[in-house]
């Protein structure tokens, strides 16, 4: 549905939608998106305002890149079947667009990671997992959903013998149950 919308959206051309459903079909899903990425990327570089000789919202060059090789290699790892470097791979990309202020988009990306760990037993990228996820929610202001994640991490911490991820993630519910008004506080605890 985005492609498609982008796609007449921008280039207003049914023939050319035709043929980019063509080449989904062809090349595959990720590697489609990844070169739809690349072209809509452009238009967003190209299209962006000029502030002191830079451009204002462009996405840079070597995130771009970056996404593009970590789709790439996110498709490999699902064709082989290699779940651990699925996992990594998907953490990665939910890192590249942190870099690139796109909380949302990452936090689906490391949940992706989650069910993929969770499922293979990596028990201490997990709790790290869920302790940048806790981070991500306190940022955008939703605390409550922070500490849910922030107090799922901390047993497995315990568990795995993740002292200093353990020390982060008592700070990071101390930090966050303090930012919370009195009357969301009582009824957390």
């Amino acid at each position: 549905f985005f492609t498609a919308w982008i796609v007449r959206r921008r280039l207003r051309s049914p023939s050319l939608l035709l043929w980019l459903r063509s080449a989904c079909y062809l090349v595959g899903p990720i590697i489609f998106a990844t070169l739809l990425l690349s072209v809509f990327v452009g238009t967003l570089t190209v299209g962006a305002q000029q502030h002191n000789g830079q451009a204002q919202g462009a996405v840079p060059p070597e995130a771009t890149a970056t996404l593009q090789d970590l789709l790439l290699e996110l498709e490999k790892s699902r064709h082989a079947g290699d779940k651990a470097t699925e996992a990594a791979t998907l953490s990665r990309i939910g890192d590249t667009y942190l870099t690139l202020h796109g909380e949302q988009t990452a936090v689906t990306y490391f949940n992706q990671a989650l069910l993929i760990m969770h499922e293979i037993g990596d028990r201490r990228g997990e709790a790290t997992t869920l302790n940048q996820v806790g981070e991500i929610y306190g940022r955008l202001g939703d605390k409550k959903k922070a500490l849910e994640y922030f107090t799922e991490a901390l047993p497995i911490m315990y568990e795995v013998g993740n002292r200093a991820g353990e020390a982060a993630t008592l700070s990071n519910i101390g930090r966050t149950y303090h930012g919370l008004p009195e009357t969301d506080r009582k009824s957390v605890v």
